[in-house]
């Protein structure tokens, strides 16, 4: 049986042969465009037509949220380096001082970062995750995203320089941490 019959009619990804060559095989996409596809690129992975490729520009995620492509990749760039921060045992700010990311997170990074695309601030790229608790870990309700000058405020070293003044008296007193007070 030749090539030819066993690739026409076979679908990879989005793709569907219609006419199998021996370098491009001409296919149609699954929203109708037909083109001519190298045939490294479809047992590669070529996943869809450049039309629903822009169309299509973003990555479904758990519980069917849509997130933009490039913040997705924004996202789990800031994901990568908290959990980076969090397993390098040399890093005494973060791993030294036992500080984790919450393990849901840790068993499915695409949670971490759905929970992340729902805070205020996501989008904008000048803009850090920032532990509003500087001592506890990377979990829901302890995220935010914070402008450098905001984030620096809420380090240990200065929260340490806070409570010896009156701000920091009232911290202690109302049970708040220092980076809560204005």
């Amino acid at each position: 049986m030749s090539a030819r019959v066993i690739f026409s009619g076979k679908k990879f990804n989005h793709w569907t042969v219609i006419e199998y060559r021996s370098k491009a095989s001409l296919c149609r996409c699954d929203c109708g465009t037909e083109s001519i596809v190298d045939n490294n690129n479809l047992r590669g992975g070529s996943r869809s037509c450049r039309k629903c490729s822009l169309l299509n520009n973003t990555y479904a995620r758990k519980g069917n949220k849509q997130i933009p492509r490039a913040l997705y990749r924004h996202l789990a760039t800031v994901v990568s380096n908290a959990f980076g921060r969090c397993k390098d045992p040399n890093n005494s700010a973060y791993a030294g001082r036992g500080i984790k990311v919450v393990q849901e997170w840790v068993n499915d990074p695409g949670l971490f970062i759905n929970y992340l695309a729902t805070l205020p601030g996501a989008e904008d790229r000048s803009l850090v995750l920032d532990r509003i608790d500087n001592d506890g870990n990377y979990e829901p309700g302890n995220l935010r995203f914070a402008t450098h000058q905001v984030s620096g405020l809420n380090r240990r070293a200065f929260a340490h320089k806070l409570l010896r003044n009156s701000k920091g008296r009232f911290a202690r007193k109302e049970g708040v941490f220092c980076s809560q007070i204005l």
